[in-house]
């Protein structure tokens, strides 16, 4: 079997000569000013707007409701909570 190649943060050769972007945001002035009206108020990660946030993705998806949450963690053991049977829940206060 032929050995992997060195990777290029190991000194090895790079796959591309040019960053690849994974994405691209799409932000203008309300966006910004949105965003610093929060954080100079006293609502950070809970509070208005994230209750806003919520319905408005909740309408755009048409779904019922919508939940946010602050990390990928918190939606995994979210989720794992909300999808066992009732039995299975109790371990997950």
């Amino acid at each position: 079997m032929k050995p992997a190649p060195k990777l290029a943060i190991h000194g090895g050769t790079p796959i591309r000569q040019e960053m690849l972007p994974y994405a691209r945001q799409s932000l203008d002035e309300d966006d910004i000013n949105a965003v610093l009206e929060v954080l100079r108020s006293d609502w950070l990660t809970t509070g208005p707007q994230v209750a806003a946030f919520e319905q408005d993705f909740a309408a755009v998806v048409g779904a019922r409701q919508a939940v946010a949450v602050t990390a990928s963690t918190t939606i995994a053991r979210f989720v794992t909570s909300v999808s066992c049977a009732p039995a299975e829940r109790r371990r997950y206060p």
